[in-house]
């Protein structure tokens, strides 16, 4: 059985690992590179944090133009 890293919580319906390998009966995904087994995640770790860094790096920013969004709606709504 290999353990695959997968950075996100949502694994219900993964059916491949970050690294490109299919996921089978006998595989599991796990957060932490402490408990990963497969090879090809090991090779391809650089590229898999750093595509994850830039996934967060996206959500946080995001984010930050939400809030501002809702912060100017607010500001308008007080001055009427």
């Amino acid at each position: 059985m290999k353990a695959h890293y997968y950075p996100s919580t949502d694994s219900e319906d993964v059916e491949q690992a970050p690294c490109g390998s299919w996921l089978g009966e006998g595989s599991s995904l796990t957060g932490f590179w402490g408990n990963v087994t497969c090879r090809r995640c090991f090779k391809s770790k650089g590229k898999i944090t750093s595509a994850a860094e830039a996934d967060e790096d996206f959500i946080v920013k995001q984010m930050g133009e939400m809030a501002d969004f809702i912060s100017a709606q607010e500001s308008k709504r007080t001055t009427l």
